[in-house]
C-alpha cells in the first residue's frame, strides 16, 4: 500500500510541475474577398498547433468555440486565394467579430479542401495514430445506403470487423465491446442499425469526429482499445439545413437560434421501404428510425448548458399466417382455422444527457455532466392458432391435439428474450491553464450500471438456418439481474518542454463495485519533432474495463449482453505499447509507420449458454505502414498492415475471429469536370478464422473417432456430429472488394444539390459473411471413395448499389 501511495504522490507531483497553454475561447467572424468584398463560403480555418478549426458557412461566417493555444497560429485558406496566417498572441481580439480578407491568386491545379470543424477534446492532441475525420470525408466514402461514419473508421489501418456485414470495430486486436463511443461526451453502447450494417449517427449532425486507436488520455476509462468521440454541431444563426434521400431511407438535419441565448439542433433518420434481398436468402420485413435533439442555453460568457436526447429503434417482424382445415374427429366435415408462426426481433437505444460548463475565469473551466444511457434488445418466437368462436364438440379432440403440438413446439423451439442494460453516469472535470507552458486537468466520475436480462428457450428463426449463440454455445434459459457501480478519478497534464519535445502524463484511479482493490492506470505520451518533417510519438498506458460482453462468437451479434464483472473476479485489463514515426516527404506526401503491442488479461468469456463465465488472457501485435498524398487532381492514401491477435483458454491458444494477418488498403478521390467527384476504395486481406460446429462426414480416411455406420459395400459413413476442431485453425478464403462513389455538386443561389451514386463490391466478389453449412463429401466408384472434398455453403453479400440525393440550404 505504501508503494501505491508513493507512486500516486510521484505522479501528482509530476503532473503539477508541467507546462503548455490553452483555454476555452469563442472566436467568430467573416471571411471576404479582398477586392470585391464578396463573402467566401466554406473557407477553411485551422489552428496549426492543435490541428483543429472550423469552416465558414454559406454566408462566409464562422463561429469557433473550444480550446485555443496562446502560442498557436490561425491559418485561413480558400481555393484560388492566398492563405493568411494570424498569430493568436498578438493580432486576435476575442471580444470582437473578425473580418478576414483574402486576395486572389492564380493556381495551376485544383485543390481538394477537407472541411475542419470544432475541436472535441484537448486530450487527443498527443495520441499516436490519431484520426481527425470531418463530415466531408464521411460523405465521399462508399457506403450501404446513407453515408456512414463507422464504415469510414473501418477503412482505417488497424481496424477490422467480424465480417463485411458488420459495422462493429475491432481495433488492434480488441473486441468490439472494448471501444468507447461517445456523443458530446455521453456513452453509447450499441450504435447500429440493420444487425450492425450501418450506424445510427447522422453524418450531417456531426461537427467533428476524433478516433484514437490506442494510447488515449486518462480522462477516458472503462474501455481497453479505443475512443471514438463524436461532437455534434453547435446551433447558430443561418444553420446549414440538410436533407438526404436514398433507396432505403432518408434523414434530415436542421437547427438554429431562438433569440440570443437559446439554440437547437434536430436530426432524424428513418427507413421507408423494406430491406432489399441483398443477402441471397430472404427479404427482411425490417424498419428502423433514430432521432437526436440538442438544446443549448448560453445566458452569458461564463455559462453554457447543453441538453441532448437520442432515441433509436430497429424492428423486424416475420409473421407467417396459414389457413388450415380442422378435421372432425367423428365424420368427414372440416372447419377452417388460422395458424400463425411469429418472429420478432428489436433493439433500441435511449440517451438523456445534460452538461453544464462554467468558465470560472480566463484560465479555468469547470464541466459537470450527467447522462443516462440505455441499450435494450428483445427477441420473440411463438406459434399460435385462432379457431372459430363457436365450435361443435366433434372438433374438440383434434383442436386439443393441435393445441398440444403448439405448446410442445413453443416449449422446445419457441423463445422469449428481454434484455436491458443501463448506465447512469455523473462526471465533474476541471481544466486549468497554469501558465503558457502547462495545462492541468482533473476530474471524478461515478457510474451505476444495471443488467436486467431474461432469456427463455433456444431461439431459432427462418427455418432454423440461423441460430443465436451466446459465445460458442446456443443460448439456454436464464434470468440475470444485477446492479453494479464504479468510481474513478484522474489527474493529467500537458507539457511542452521545448518547441521539439512535448509530453502528456496522467493517472487514473478506478474502484469497481464494493471490491477493496483500487486499480492504478498510469498513462504517458511523448512527442518529439526531430525536424519540421520528422516526428516520433511514443505511448504507454494501462486500461481497465469492468463492464463487458463475453467474447460473443455467434453469427448474429445484435443481442449483445453487457455483464459487470462480479466481485470475485478481476476486471479486464490491457497494457498498450505504441510507437509512431511520421515523415513529411514533400508538401503533398506523408508517410507513417506504427508498431504496437497489447497485452490483455482477465477477458470475460462465456463457457456455455447459461451463461457461466471464465477469464482468459490474450495479446495483439502489429505494424502499420501508411502513405498519403496528392497528385494532379487526385488525393489518396494506401496502407499495408500486418497484425495478429489471439486468446488463451484452458491452455489452448487460438486466433480470434477478427484476426486478419495481412491487409492492404487503398483509397483515392479525383475531382473531375463540372463539380463532379469520384472516390474509390479497395481492400484485400487474408482469410479470418471461423469455427465450424456441425459436419456431415463421409470420408473414412479422416480416421475421426465419431459414431459410424457401415454400408453393405463396406463403406464407412460418419454420422452428422459435432467435430472437435481447434478454434481459429479453419479460415475463410482471401477477401477483397472494390467500392466506388460518384458525387455531383450543383449550386443554385442559397441552395446546394448533390446527387450521388455508390456501389459496394463493384466486381461482385463472393466474400462469405459466414458458412451456414459445412460438409465433408465424396464421389464413389465401384464402392470406393474418389474426389474427397469439403463443401461449404456460404451466406454472402453481392453487389450493393446506392442512389441518393442531398439537398442543403
Amino acid at each position: 500500500m505504501n508503494a501505491k501511495k508513493q507512486l500516486l504522490t510521484f505522479l501528482v507531483i509530476l503532473i503539477f510541475v508541467s507546462h503548455l497553454s490553452a483555454r476555452e475561447r469563442s472566436l467568430q467572424g467573416i471571411v471576404k474577398d479582398k477586392s470585391t468584398g464578396e463573402v467566401l463560403p466554406f473557407a477553411n480555418l485551422v489552428f496549426l498547433q492543435s490541428n483543429t478549426g472550423t469552416a465558414t458557412d454559406n454566408r462566409g461566417e464562422f463561429h469557433f468555440y473550444g480550446l485555443i493555444f496562446t502560442s498557436d497560429t490561425l491559418e485561413i485558406s480558400y481555393m484560388g486565394y492566398q492563405s493568411v496566417k494570424i498569430p493568436i498572441n498578438s493580432q486576435i481580439d476575442f471580444s470582437r467579430k473578425l473580418i478576414i480578407e483574402l486576395a486572389e491568386q492564380s493556381i495551376d491545379l485544383p485543390e481538394v479542401s477537407i472541411t475542419a470543424a470544432k475541436y472535441v477534446e484537448p486530450t487527443f492532441s498527443m495520441d499516436p495514430s490519431i484520426r481527425r475525420i470531418q463530415s466531408d470525408q464521411i460523405q465521399i466514402m462508399p457506403s450501404v445506403g446513407l453515408p456512414d461514419l463507422f464504415r469510414t473508421i473501418q477503412q482505417t489501418p488497424g481496424v477490422t470487423s467480424n465480417s463485411e456485414a458488420s459495422n462493429q470495430l475491432c481495433v488492434r486486436g480488441g473486441n468490439p465491446d472494448q471501444n468507447l463511443v461517445t456523443i458530446d461526451g455521453a456513452v453509447i453502447y450499441y450504435p447500429y442499425h440493420i444487425f450492425g450494417i450501418t450506424s445510427f449517427f447522422n453524418n450531417d449532425m456531426v461537427d467533428n469526429l476524433i478516433f484514437s486507436p490506442g494510447g488515449f488520455s486518462a480522462q477516458y476509462g472503462d474501455k481497453l482499445s479505443s475512443v471514438l468521440a463524436i461532437q455534434t454541431k453547435t446551433p447558430v444563426n443561418n444553420f446549414p439545413h440538410r436533407i438526404n434521400l436514398n433507396i432505403i431511407g432518408s434523414d434530415v438535419t436542421t437547427g438554429g437560434k431562438l433569440g440570443k441565448y437559446f439554440g437547437w439542433l434536430y436530426s432524424g433518420r428513418s427507413s421507408y421501404i423494406k430491406i432489399p434481398n441483398s443477402f441471397e436468402f430472404y427479404d427482411l420485413p425490417y424498419d428502423y428510425y433514430d432521432q437526436t435533439l440538442k438544446l443549448e442555453f448560453t445566458p452569458g460568457e461564463k455559462h453554457n448548458v447543453q441538453f441532448l436526447t437520442l432515441h433509436s429503434k430497429d424492428d423486424m417482424n416475420i409473421d407467417d399466417e396459414f389457413e388450415g382445415q380442422l378435421q372432425s374427429s367423428i365424420d368427414t366435415t372440416t372447419l377452417k382455422y388460422k395458424f400463425k408462426d411469429q418472429d420478432q426481433l428489436n433493439w433500441n437505444n435511449k440517451l438523456y444527457s445534460i452538461k453544464w460548463q462554467y468558465f470560472i475565469n480566463n484560465r479555468t473551466t469547470l464541466t459537470a455532466h450527467h447522462f443516462n444511457s440505455q441499450y435494450i434488445n428483445a427477441a420473440f418466437n411463438e406459434q399460435s392458432a385462432e379457431f372459430p368462436d363457436h365450435m361443435d364438440v366433434k372438433f374438440q379432440e383434434n383442436k386439443q391435439w393441435i393445441d398440444n403440438q403448439i405448446v410442445k413446439h413453443n416449449a422446445e423451439q419457441g423463445a422469449e428474450i428481454k434484455n436491458r442494460f443501463t448506465d447512469a453516469t455523473t462526471k465533474i472535470n476541471l481544466n486549468h491553464e497554469l501558465n503558457e507552458r502547462v495545462n492541468l486537468r482533473g476530474g471524478m466520475q461515478h457510474s451505476k450500471y444495471k443488467s436486467d436480462y431474461f432469456w427463455e428457450g433456444e431461439y431459432t428463426f427462418l427455418e432454423e438456418q440461423f441460430q443465436l449463440f451466446f459465445d460458442h454455445a446456443p443460448a439456454d434459459s436464464f434470468n440475470y439481474e444485477q446492479t453494479y457501480s464504479s468510481r474513478a478519478g484522474f489527474l493529467e497534464s500537458d507539457i511542452r518542454y521545448t518547441d521539439k519535445l512535448s509530453s502528456r502524463q496522467g493517472l487514473r484511479l478506478t474502484k469497481w463495485g464494493n471490491a477493496s482493490k483500487l486499480y492504478l492506470e498510469p498513462r504517458i505520451n511523448l512527442q518529439y519533432r526531430f525536424t519540421d518533417k520528422l516526428q516520433f510519438d511514443l505511448a504507454y498506458g494501462r486500461y481497465s474495463q469492468g463492464v463487458t460482453t463475453a467474447l460473443e462468437e455467434g453469427i448474429i451479434g445484435f443481442l449483445e449482453l453487457y455483464f459487470p464483472m462480479d466481485q470475485t473476479s478481476s476486471v479486464e485489463t490491457a497494457d498498450h505499447y505504441i510507437g509512431t514515426l511520421g515523415y513529411t516527404l514533400s508538401k503533398n506526401t506523408k508517410l507513417r509507420i506504427t508498431g504496437y503491442y497489447k497485452s490483455f488479461d482477465g477477458l470475460l468469456k462465456a463457457t456455455d449458454g447459461t451463461p457461466r463465465f471464465a477469464q482468459t488472457p490474450g495479446k495483439a501485435k502489429g505494424i502499420e505502414f501508411e502513405a498519403g498524398g496528392k497528385l494532379f487532381n487526385m488525393t489518396g492514401w494506401c496502407s499495408y498492415v500486418w497484425s495478429h491477435s489471439d486468446r488463451t483458454y484452458n491452455g489452448l491458444s487460438y486466433d480470434t475471429n477478427f484476426d486478419q494477418r495481412h491487409k492492404i488498403q487503398a483509397f483515392t478521390q479525383m475531382d473531375m469536370k463540372h463539380n463532379t467527384s469520384l472516390s474509390a476504395y479497395w481492400e484485400f486481406h487474408t482469410g479470418q478464422p471461423y469455427d465450424p460446429v456441425n459436419y456431415l462426414a463421409m470420408i473414412p480416411e479422416l480416421h475421426l473417432p465419431y459414431p459410424q455406420k457401415k454400408w453393405d459395400n463396406g463403406t464407412v459413413w460418419y454420422q452428422q456430429t459435432e467435430m472437435d476442431v481447434p478454434r481459429g485453425r479453419v479460415r475463410y478464403p482471401y477477401y477483397h472488394r472494390l467500392d466506388i462513389t460518384v458525387i455531383k455538386l450543383i449550386k443554385r443561389s442559397k441552395f446546394t444539390f448533390a446527387p450521388y451514386f455508390s456501389i459496394r463490391n463493384v466486381y461482385n466478389r463472393a466474400n462469405p459473411i459466414f458458412y451456414k453449412k459445412v460438409e465433408f463429401d465424396a464421389d464413389f466408384e465401384d464402392g470406393k471413395i474418389i474426389n474427397a472434398r469439403i463443401e461449404r455453403e456460404p451466406y454472402k453479400i453481392s453487389i450493393l448499389p446506392t442512389v441518393g440525393f442531398r439537398w442543403g440550404f
